[in-house]
């Protein structure tokens, strides 16, 4: 397989390319002339290859930008230098969203981009500033400052009560995080990306996997499955409070869902010892054993949630409400992941598509919906919290018996690794270079919420005010920081600002 990727990179790149190697996992990078970038991801994309990220690092002083592509034939990364490059959105219409996260932090200009209606850094920052240039105590300094502490925010214009447009910032995914861990070395940064989001297991676990591709070990197989569980347990845990918290916010009552949410809170910290369970996943393996005690109250925790969800009517009712309300469609639909993709129809699954633990057993279709609306979204989310509810207890109750992590070298060589996993938001990707023992060159990771936010965002236009504020409501709950919701009318002037608590 890798061999087949490395020639259909060959032949897809040309003579455009400066070098063509293969990465460890079988992945395959290809460092390409700049004039020649968009030409040869316009030919890997009708290869079947689809754009999951654009990370961005200094390199001797000038810019490496890279592009990473996802396909059935494995992992794709294009890579290519310079401060002004074109921009591939005409390619793959997502790129903007990570072009403009590039050009925010780091100074690449892109030619042809147009317009963003993306920012990733707060409103009043420093234009001289990079995050992705200085050191991360200059950006901690800068960002205490009083008047840079705006958060995340989503600002819509309306005429006559419909939306014309829309702004989205999420400048507080960038506060420093990736500077610090590249001084920080390989082992420390561990904590760093567990807390740089909203769901730490699983930024845990990616961080892990890319970390153990440049060590060179692998997990013992009990410590694979015990994984899975945490991270189903996180993901179910993830969407019934994301659910619990927007239905209140439409006025539903939901009983059921409350008393899942406790219940899995429940069964979540006896199993982690924490609520969101910090520390529990290790370069290696995880922390500590789930067994006997732990194991027969998670177990139990799950199965009785899993009853609570199944006998609930309201999301179905809520969802009779939403349909038709935030039509997710536009030119980044094609760039969206998680329940978002696959509530238009999309089967993207990285448990599916690239399995990684042991998902290979015990996860084997996507799921999907067809609608692309709230509602669409919604009744997934909740399938989804009783199919990871499932999965959980089947790790559980199969995982062998054994070791639950492996003795682990604290140097690594110097190369490029990449891991990949499936979060309760939708694909978290993970870069680390290496540039020798435990020496961090250049780390990145892909948020799940940028894009979908964006393509919750453009879904708002010409719709009616009423109803945008559901879908940027919705989104909003998904993201790690508090957001404040702008809806500026032109007509009057007047702007209403809600805040919600991410």
């Amino acid at each position: 397989m890798a061999g087949s990727l490395l020639e259909l990179v060959k032949s897809s790149v040309g003579e455009g390319a400066a070098e063509v190697r293969e990465l460890k996992g079988g992945k395959v990078e290809a460092q390409v002339e700049a004039a020649a970038l968009v030409e040869a991801l316009r030919k890997l994309k009708e290869a079947g290859f689809r754009l999951a990220y654009i990370a961005a690092c200094l390199r001797e002083e000038r810019p490496l930008v890279r592009y990473l592509l996802a396909g059935r034939e494995g992992v794709v990364i294009l890579a290519a230098e310079g401060w002004k490059l074109d921009s591939s959105s005409g390619v793959y219409p997502a790129a903007a969203v990570y072009e403009a996260e590039t050009a925010s932090l780091l100074g690449v200009e892109y030619s042809g981009r147009g317009k963003s209606m993306v920012l990733f850094l707060p409103e009043g920052w420093p234009s001289e500033l990079y995050p992705l240039r200085a050191r991360a105590e200059d950006v901690r300094s800068k960002l205490a400052s009083a008047s840079l502490r705006g958060g995340a925010f989503f600002e819509v214009s309306a005429e006559k009560g419909m939306v014309e447009g829309g702004v989205l910032a999420l400048g507080g995914l960038h506060y420093g995080v990736e500077r610090r861990a590249e001084e920080q070395g390989l082992f420390r940064s561990l904590p760093l990306a567990e807390r740089a989001g909203r769901y730490p297991i699983a930024q845990a676990a990616c961080y892990s996997m890319a970390a153990e591709e440049a060590l060179g070990v692998s997990p013992p197989l009990r410590g694979e499955y015990l994984r899975a569980v945490l991270l189903e347990a996180e993901r179910a845990l993830a969407h019934v409070e994301h659910l619990v918290r927007f239905l209140r916010w439409l006025g539903y009552s939901w009983s059921e869902g409350h008393e899942a949410e406790r219940l899995l809170r429940s069964g979540f910290v006896a199993a982690t010892g924490s609520p969101l369970g910090l520390g529990a996943i290790l370069i290696g393996g995880v922390a500590f054993d789930i067994s006997g005690d732990k194991e027969s109250k998670l177990a139990s925790r799950l199965s009785e949630a899993r009853e609570k969800l199944e006998s609930s009517e309201v999301v179905d009712k809520a969802c009779e409400e939403l349909s038709g309300v935030c039509k997710v469609r536009g030119s980044l639909v094609e760039g969206a992941t998680g329940v978002v993709a696959r509530a238009c129809g999309a089967a993207l699954d990285v448990r599916v598509d690239e399995p990684y633990a042991v998902y290979s057993e015990l996860k084997k279709a996507a799921l999907v919906e067809s609608g692309g609306d709230l509602a669409s979204i919604m009744e997934l989310e909740l399938r989804e919290a009783i199919e990871a509810m499932d999965i959980a207890a089947e790790a559980l109750r199969t995982a062998p018996a054994g070791a639950f992590r492996s003795r682990v070298a604290r140097k690594a060589g110097r190369g490029l690794c990449v891991a990949r996993v499936e979060s309760p938001g939708g694909e978290h990707v993970v870069l680390i270079e290496t540039a020798g023992g435990d020496r961090v060159s250049c780390y990145r990771a892909k948020h799940p919420y940028v894009v979908n936010a964006a393509a919750m965002l453009e879904a708002t236009i010409g719709l009616s005010v009423e109803e945008a504020v559901k879908g940027l409501y919705y989104m909003a709950l998904m993201t790690p920081q508090t957001v404040k919701l702008k809806i500026r009318d032109k007509t009057t002037g007047e702007v209403k600002l809600i805040r919600i608590s991410g």
